[in-house]
């Protein structure tokens, strides 16, 4: 005799299961496994890196699968990630998804001139937690968007240069729950008043303090940037950062040349370090920088990532447990092991 599972562990089995073919193949077996599986199988949908014609016509069936459930296959859906939209046909594909997807949670949007979604300028549907947003041209649309999203706690935002110095200044209630940031450098005076919470920071390109606002980041812990010039202008907006990551090719000698004066800084990242080190230089750099715990880089020929310790004779090498470029956001002490 077999005993069918209780449709709450079957939920909880079907939720570990990260393969849509996988979730596909569960999804024909059974009625009953239709019906629990359908929850996790439009979850997350990610439409990106086609062809036009196989964007329209990914873009279509999604629109008519989830049109055809009354709504249902739509509530589902929490995770969604759009390609840059090339033509009409697959912009107003986009709009009407988005129509329908009433409990989203995490969006990942281009917005080209002329594509700003209407349901976005209409009274705000959704509730979002994380929002990617590349924008060419300024909408006044999108800055009403965004400043509704008070559930928003990560916000990447992607502006042209030409437009980012324009962008105008959300008001200081705005954002009340964002913890991760990732803007241009010229955006970043726009988030000012409203960077009360945020502990994650990322900023592309140099920062120009204009001396109006200063101390006015003291929660933000984690800054990933391009160098150490980027950090030396925004050095006064953040007294209490402990851990850095910086993506450009740096080497030990500029970062002893640079001698921050960051009293909290317990970690450095350097994911693109390239340069061999000699345990003289990290000497160096731990009694430069006091507070410094280990500084994190690759080496060897096949750039293995390491850890160099303070004390340490040599680097260890370690592995983080989260997905690739998603360092800067984990814990930079418990997300990390040791590798034999």
């Amino acid at each position: 005799m077999v005993l069918a599972l209780p449709p709450e562990i079957l939920r909880m089995i079907f939720a570990d299961v990260d393969d849509r073919k996988t979730l596909c193949n569960i999804l024909i077996t059974s009625q009953q496994f239709s019906h629990l599986v359908e929850q996790f199988l439009y979850a997350r949908i990610v439409l990106t890196g086609m062809s036009l014609p196989k964007t329209i016509t990914r873009l279509a069936s999604l629109n008519a699968i989830l049109e055809s459930s009354n709504g249902r296959r739509a509530r589902y859906v929490r995770n969604l990630c759009f390609g840059p939209p090339q033509g009409e046909e697959d912009r107003s594909l986009i709009n009407k998804i988005l129509t329908q997807t009433v409990n989203l949670k995490d969006l990942t949007l281009h917005i080209f001139p002329h594509m700003f979604p209407q349901s976005f300028s209409q009274v705000p549907q959704f509730a979002l937690t994380s929002l990617h947003v590349t924008f060419h041209s300024l909408d006044p649309s999108l800055h009403h968007f965004l400043e509704s999203q008070t559930s928003l706690e990560t916000l990447y935002l992607g502006l042209a240069v030409r437009y980012a110095k324009d962008l105008p200044a959300f008001s200081p209630t705005s954002f009340p729950n964002l913890k991760t940031l990732s803007i241009v450098s010229l955006q970043l005076h726009a988030f000012l008043p409203t960077l009360v919470r945020v502990t994650h920071l990322r900023v592309g390109g140099n920062y120009r303090d204009s001396g109006e606002i200063a101390l006015c980041m003291g929660t933000v812990r984690v800054l990933s940037c391009p160098d150490t010039h980027t950090v030396t202008s925004m050095n006064l907006l953040l007294p209490n950062l402990e851990w850095l990551e910086l993506l450009n090719p740096t080497s030990t000698t500029t970062l002893i040349a640079w001698c921050p004066h960051i009293l909290k800084l317990r970690g450095v990242r350097l994911p693109r370090f390239h340069t061999p080190s000699s345990h003289q230089d990290m000497r160096c750099l731990f009694d430069t920088i006091r507070t410094l715990e280990f500084v994190e880089l690759r080496e060897g020929p096949d750039f293995t990532l390491k850890r160099w310790y303070r004390d340490a004779a040599a680097p260890a090498p370690i592995r983080w447990l989260c997905k690739p470029r998603r360092e800067w956001l984990g814990d930079w002490v418990k997300d990390v092991v040791g590798v034999e």
